[in-house]
């Protein structure tokens, strides 16, 4: 399922003061091969392999700055091929780290959406969205 775009946040919270990002920059755990019912409750999930397959990353709600947007890591950045936003509300993923006021290369993933295989996705900019996340988001309203 392709999640639908859709602004994320406002121009104010992509430009966040540097404190909140430093905050924001620590990895999400590592997991063993997994599938998409291996994703926690209340995480969005990034795979290595299509398929939900290879190296997992979770983003667990509680653990995780909300709103600002956080580099997914050195062993997660740029390998990302399928994904699983098991949270109640929206996540996003992004091309770039740090998001810049303006930039249009991310994608907003309502809750429950997932993808298979990011191949033949494409970015805004028509790049293509396989093994090219470098952040995500963890979005909350209220």
């Amino acid at each position: 399922m392709l999640a639908l775009t859709v602004p994320l946040v406002s121009a104010a919270v992509l430009a966040a003061p540097a404190a909140a990002e430093a905050s924001t920059q620590a990895a999400a755990r590592p997991a063993a091969p997994a599938q998409i019912s291996n994703c926690p409750q209340y995480s969005l999930c990034l795979w290595q392999n299509s398929g939900y397959g290879g190296n997992m990353w979770a983003w667990e709600n509680s653990m995780f700055a909300h709103n600002v947007w956080i580099w997914v890591g050195g062993s997660a950045n740029d390998q990302a091929s399928s994904y699983f936003n098991d949270r109640d509300d929206i996540s996003g993923i992004a091309k770039n780290y740090p998001v810049k006021s303006g930039d249009r290369d991310y994608q907003s993933l309502s809750s429950g959406a997932e993808a298979y295989n990011l191949a033949g996705q494409d970015w805004p900019d028509g790049s293509g969205m396989n093994d090219s996340v470098s952040s995500i988001q963890l979005t909350s309203v209220g």
